[in-house]
């Protein structure tokens, strides 16, 4: 696995204390060269249950779909391509 990152990615996925502040629910997914360089699970699931989020819990599509509508604009506003190049 690679630690490679693009210079603008922040390193605050990779942060134990940000998710336990932020009260993070979710997966954080970080990739280069089509690898997945970072993979981490953490916060409730489902807030009533109690349920904890695990790397293979699974994801209404819909709800998906919006975050990564906002990461492509987002990387098409910082000219960052799919490849990670500017």
């Amino acid at each position: 696995m690679s630690t490679r990152r693009h210079p603008r990615t922040k390193t605050v996925a990779h942060s134990p204390q940000f998710v336990a502040d932020s009260r993070f629910n979710g997966a954080v997914l970080t990739g280069n060269d089509g690898r997945a360089g970072y993979v981490k699970a953490s916060g409730l699931a489902a807030a009533n249950s109690k349920k904890q989020f695990h790397r293979d819990s699974h994801f209404h599509l819909g709800s998906v779909i919006k975050w990564l509508t906002s990461v492509f604009a987002l990387s098409k506003y910082l000219g960052i391509s799919a490849a990670g190049h500017q």
